[in-house]
């Protein structure tokens, strides 16, 4: 693992629950692409504890169960398994929740689906909050209503290997996303933010938040007039 050099510097917080928070978006977004988003009345304890649980059920069924759900390219829906992690992929409608439950299990299974259903939602309604904070802003709101028709929100679920040994290991490399902005709850450390200066930040999980990011779609520069 290359050596990476930690800076005291920590990724913005915003509180969404105060009402005129959406310059702390676009200033967050501005210098360093990413924010914590704080939704304690939308994100709780009960809901992150029975989303990793039944996420945790999802990925234990046996290998040709899960198998049977080969990932679709074109829409990038479906399971996965790499070299030290697996995924399984879904658009984020109530209707593709409750067909991805059937099949996973036909006698039914009310608590995923509606749990799925909710955190997709919760998902969906941030994404389209901040985007129109960002549009805006930058005086284009009138492009937001075709922007949000236009997309196909994914709920991709990850999960990742226990390292082989006790060292460190960099199970994903550092990357950007490729699409317009992507939201992240992880239940465990290991996430890293690069600055504009090359610095690195650790991320450290809260119950209640969601770590927003930029993708390569909302990246834009500036060229000075």
């Amino acid at each position: 693992m290359a050596s990476r050099t930690q800076t005291a510097a920590k990724i913005p917080v915003v509180d969404f629950s105060q009402e005129d928070c959406w310059k702390d978006v676009c200033n967050a977004l501005e210098e360093f692409g990413c924010f914590l988003a704080v939704l304690p009345n939308k994100v709780s304890r009960e809901l992150n504890d029975t989303m990793f649980g039944t996420f945790k059920e999802l990925f234990d069924f046996p290998d040709e169960i899960k198998a049977q759900f080969p990932q679709d390219k074109p829409l990038v829906e479906g399971y996965v398994r790499l070299a030290t992690r697996e995924s399984m992929s879904f658009r984020s409608s109530t209707e593709k929740i409750k067909n991805v439950t059937h099949q996973l299990w036909p006698e039914g299974n009310d608590q995923f689906r509606e749990s799925a259903d909710l955190y997709s939602k919760v998902m969906t309604e941030l994404n389209q909050v901040v985007t129109k904070m960002v549009f805006e802003n930058y005086k284009v709101g009138k492009y937001h209503d075709d922007h949000i028709q236009s997309t196909m929100p994914i709920t991709l679920l990850l999960k990742y290997d226990e390292p082989k040994t006790d060292e460190t290991e960099t199970v994903l490399h550092n990357h950007t996303d490729k699409c317009f902005t992507t939201i992240l709850h992880q239940e465990s450390y290991g996430v890293e933010i690069s600055t504009k200066d090359n610095e690195w930040i650790g991320y450290d999980p809260l119950p209640s938040s969601l770590l927003f990011l930029a993708g390569d779609g909302l990246q834009v520069r500036f060229v000075p007039s």
